[in-house]
């Protein structure tokens, strides 16, 4: 990767203007982890992937492509957000928690069964008081991201 030289202020206006958050996340952020850590940002942090695999269950995993990351929750039948290359946490948390949360609803709401998720309870700086936040998250995070439409969790339908 080379790195980004910014000539002046108005050099700098220019660039913000133009580089979308993915952009800026995928390649600044990692070039500015390394030039102050002096090692390669990892993908997923440590923390983060404890969250998928958990201490007693396992509620899902990730995807790292080329360009951009995917996180799965198992039971989550909808698209997948493509997030940036270098996923922040709190990122990392909004799409964990939509995902979760609309599989709650899809698996045990709809069907008029007992939810698995005990509210209210707080994933980094969020706080979920109700299952039905999703849908806010779900808006938050189309207005920034891009789905994999071709992408299918279950390409073979035995989940169906």
């Amino acid at each position: 990767m080379e790195p980004i030289h910014f000539s002046s202020d108005t050099d700098l206006s220019a660039r913000n203007a133009t580089m979308s958050f993915f952009t800026f996340a995928s390649s600044v952020i990692p070039a500015l982890y390394k030039l102050i850590f002096g090692s390669t940002m990892p993908r997923i942090g440590g923390d983060l992937k404890l969250l998928l695999h958990g201490l007693v269950e396992s509620v899902g995993d990730w995807f790292c492509f080329e360009d951009y990351t995917l996180i799965r929750v198992y039971g989550f039948e909808g698209e997948p957000f493509k997030l940036p290359k270098f996923t922040s946490r709190r990122l990392f948390a909004l799409e964990f928690l939509r995902k979760r949360l609309i599989a709650e609803i899809d698996n045990f709401v709809k069907h008029k069964k007992a939810s698995s998720l005990k509210f209210v309870f707080t994933l980094e700086p969020f706080v979920v008081k109700t299952i039905f936040v999703a849908n806010v998250i779900n808006k938050i995070m189309s207005m920034s991201f891009d789905t994999d439409k071709a992408l299918r969790y279950d390409p073979q339908g035995i989940m169906h």
